[in-house]
């Protein structure tokens, strides 16, 4: 009887969800600025050096994580907490995954991720925004258990007019 080896070569890849890092304004810029993401995201479009002053204000209120591999900066989002009666309320917000990183589980991570921070943090209800038209984000929402709420009508503005916004919660 003959007995084959075959080498196999082990791929690690390395991932790792983190806190931003004034740093990451680069490689956040670019994300959030794609036109295939940025048609769903808040601000208007900007150059870098702007950004920069943006990102550390986003930093400064909100909790800004990153989803990292090969030491490279591939989707972010944040948490929202509001405070006073509304203290057990936490918002995702600005989640985004590079275009040429879609389609890889990266936005069901940092997604996860979120959502048990937001649990950690004792928050009763997490809630997010999303517009109407963004179908693959409801749908994606959907599967984590949000359902929607209500409708915000012409509640965001594009260059070619006002989209609705839905606002979508679950219950922790």
């Amino acid at each position: 009887m003959l007995i084959y080896f075959v080498p196999c070569v082990l791929l690690v890849i390395l991932m790792t969800i983190r806190k931003a890092k004034p740093s990451d304004a680069k490689q956040v810029h670019k994300i959030y600025f794609d036109p295939v993401v940025h048609k769903f995201m808040h601000y208007n479009k900007m150059g870098l050096r702007e950004f920069r002053k943006k990102w550390k204000m986003i930093m400064a209120k909100c909790e800004t994580y990153i989803f990292e591999t090969k030491g490279r900066a591939v989707a972010f989002g944040w948490l929202d907490k509001f405070d006073g009666m509304r203290s057990h309320v936490i918002e995702i917000s600005h989640i985004a995954v590079s275009p040429s990183e879609q389609g890889k589980g990266i936005g069901k991570k940092l997604f996860s991720f979120l959502l048990k921070k937001a649990k950690s943090k004792n928050a009763k209800r997490v809630q997010l925004i999303a517009e109407v038209d963004n179908k693959k984000a409801i749908a994606f929402y959907k599967k984590f258990g949000f359902v929607k709420e209500g409708r915000l009508r012409k509640s965001f503005k594009r260059t070619n007019g006002y989209v609705d916004q839905i606002v979508m919660s679950k219950l922790l």
